[in-house]
């Protein structure tokens, strides 16, 4: 039993040696093999996994039918013809002048151009002893009120006064003066008593003047207030009274309407002045109502005959001012602060002129706009604005 034990110590201690020295003989061999020759066979294997490796080749996808440019929109333009960029804030982003051009200048307040061309065709007619006389236009509506009238642009906020002159024509020198001094957007009334009406109205109109006609008419002081032999009256015929307005019709051309001065001479014989007022209103006129104090008469006909219809509120002569014209200026400018439009009345003197060309500049101080009297008309009846006609070149014109 003792020799048996002796001998599994003796075998077991050897084996163990035994063993431990063959592994560590093994280690040394790999390690020995790894130092001389693992990197060449690395590099073998790398060269045999290279010279089988595979080439890629990149499949574009189909791409669809081709779309003309010009079949784009902008942005699809854009997607084709450059790339899409990180837009900048909107406080650094440039410029482009020609995509994006600067807003334009404000415009004026009355656009500089010369009026249309008088008599303009289509809206005249010619009478059997050889007269022009204003027509409305039957292909296409045009009037002698859009035809004649100032170009004007409307712009939002406006507060517009129009400043007439009356009775111009009556004093040559005085009138051509007027019409070369004062600015263009104030409005004349031709007295068809001028001499040489055709070039008081080429006076007016070639410095951009607009035009309306004043017709006679009896008033509450006749006799004493002569309106001359050609006036309306309340006590003469239909017959004669259609003469004289057709008279004074024929005198000249180029008018925007009438301007009447109306008091009760007529509340007898309403007829007679409403078949005047509907015979000048079918030919395309537009009314201008002088008395600050008219009845509706003329408002009212105007209404139902479908014409521009514009009141005086100033008559800057009246003798209630006693001369203080300050004063009515003043009163002018509130209506016009109050209402959005207001209208005054100068007569045709010397001191008018000198008074609208010194209170002019201070009307636009003040945040006024000086407009033509149709433009009144029409800053109320926005719908009622129409194209202007085109311009005729001066060979193309009426003689």
């Amino acid at each position: 039993m003792a020799l048996t034990s002796h001998i599994t110590k003796s075998l077991t201690s050897r084996s163990f040696l035994c063993g431990l020295g063959a592994g560590l003989s093994v280690y040394a061999l790999l390690g020995g093999w790894a130092y001389f020759g693992g990197g060449g066979a690395l590099q073998t294997q790398q060269e045999r996994l290279a010279s089988q490796t595979l080439p890629i080749q990149r499949v574009e996808p189909e791409r669809p039918a081709e779309i003309p440019v010009a079949d784009l929109n902008e942005d699809e333009r854009l997607d084709i013809t450059e790339p899409r960029q990180q837009q900048p804030s909107p406080i650094q982003e440039p410029v482009d002048s020609a995509r994006n051009p600067a807003p334009p200048e404000p415009l004026p307040s009355t656009i500089s151009m010369e009026l249309r061309s008088a008599p303009y065709p289509g809206v005249y007619e010619t009478g059997p002893k050889g007269e022009i006389l204003p027509v409305m236009n039957a292909a296409d509506g045009l009037s002698p009120f859009y035809t004649y009238r100032k170009p004007f642009s409307f712009n939002p906020d406006q507060k517009l006064i129009a400043l007439v002159i009356d009775d111009y024509g009556l004093s040559r020198s005085q009138s051509n003066e007027n019409a070369h001094a004062l600015p263009d957007a104030v409005t004349f009334v031709l007295s068809p008593y001028a001499n040489d009406p055709d070039a008081m109205r080429e006076a007016a109109r070639n410095n951009g003047h607009e035009l309306w006609l004043k017709l006679p008419m009896e008033t509450e002081n006749f006799p004493k207030d002569d309106p001359g032999s050609k006036a309306i009256l309340s006590r003469a015929s239909l017959d004669k009274n259609m003469d004289n307005l057709r008279w004074a019709l024929s005198q000249t051309s180029g008018y925007t309407g009438l301007a009447l001065y109306n008091d009760l001479s007529f509340t007898r014989t309403k007829s007679t002045l409403s078949a005047i007022l509907k015979e000048a209103s079918d030919r395309g006129l537009g009314f201008f109502d002088m008395n600050i104090s008219a009845p509706s008469q003329i408002k009212e006909s105007a209404q139902r005959f479908n014409a521009p219809y514009i009141k005086n509120e100033i008559f800057f002569h009246d003798p209630k001012w006693a001369g203080d014209i300050d004063a009515a200026a003043e009163l002018l400018e509130t209506i016009a602060e109050s209402r959005g439009v207001a209208v005054g009345v100068f007569k045709n003197y010397p001191g008018a002129l000198e008074f609208i060309q010194s209170w002019a500049p201070e009307l636009a101080r003040k945040g006024f706009t000086l407009a033509p009297l149709s433009a009144i008309y029409l800053s109320q009846n926005p719908t009622a604005v129409k194209p202007m006609p085109p311009k005729l070149e001066k060979h193309d014109a009426p003689h």
